[in-house]
């Protein structure tokens, strides 16, 4: 801890993008909103300096006064700026709350260097094959609950592209290898949303092709929740 006074009070899932982040000499938090996460950071010690990015004026006010009225002035920097423009000597960066597509097109900009931490709103799936094409191998992930369910992804860049199957893409390739039971949520979770698809009646050819690969996807899903998980 950082001063004489406590953390920040955060909710669960900023408080696990936090663990995820490695102790380093800077993070980048990007998209930094209110800056609780940011505050955190600093406090904590976990990274000697936070830099606090967010391309909103208004975010990046609040962000201030966080910073100031916690009394991590010396530590946090707060920039407003998009994506990881201003980032490119972060250790590591933290990006949450937007979609996987939307993440993609940022960490395009993160240095090879630079660990990523991410939680995607939606769309995680494409997130984690996209990042594997770009070259980066995820070395860590989990599933937070905090009133619904988070996926948790940490990346680094090792330059060598590969390609997920659907599973991997779905679940989660770490996932897969750590089923604790969020991981089991999860899952069962995103094999409803997949039902739910299956029981809409196709009415296009691509709508016909997605609905006997979510068919395909929802029955692998399925078949590895009885390996691993009795009440499935």
């Amino acid at each position: 801890m950082i001063g004489g006074r406590g953390p920040l009070t955060i909710s669960k899932r900023l408080a696990a993008l936090a663990n995820a982040v490695p102790p380093c000499h800077m993070v980048a938090d990007i998209g930094c909103d209110h800056g609780y996460l940011s505050v955190y950071l600093a406090q904590t010690g976990r990274c000697e300096r936070v830099l606090a990015c967010d391309i909103s004026p208004f975010s990046v006010e609040k962000t201030r006064r966080q910073v100031q009225e916690n009394g991590v002035d010396e530590r946090v920097d707060v920039m407003q700026c998009d994506g990881l423009s201003a980032a490119q000597k972060a250790d590591a960066a933290v990006l949450a709350g937007i979609g996987g597509n939307e993440l993609l097109r940022i960490v395009a900009d993160a240095a090879p260097g630079t660990v990523l931490v991410l939680q995607p709103a939606s769309h995680a799936a494409e997130l984690r094959r996209g990042l594997c094409l770009l070259g980066y191998k995820i070395e860590w992930e989990a599933v937070v609950c905090d009133g619904r369910l988070y996926p948790l992804i940490r990346a680094v860049y090792t330059g060598q592209k590969t390609e997920l199957d659907e599973l991997q893409a779905e679940i989660g390739p770490y996932n897969l290898r750590h089923p604790d039971d969020t991981v089991l949520l999860y899952a069962k979770w995103r094999r409803n949303i997949l039902l739910k698809a299956c029981a809409k009646e196709p009415r296009s050819e691509r709508g016909r092709s997605m609905h006997t690969a979510y068919k395909v996807l929802t029955e692998r899903i399925e078949q590895w929740l009885e390996e691993h998980d009795g009440n499935s």
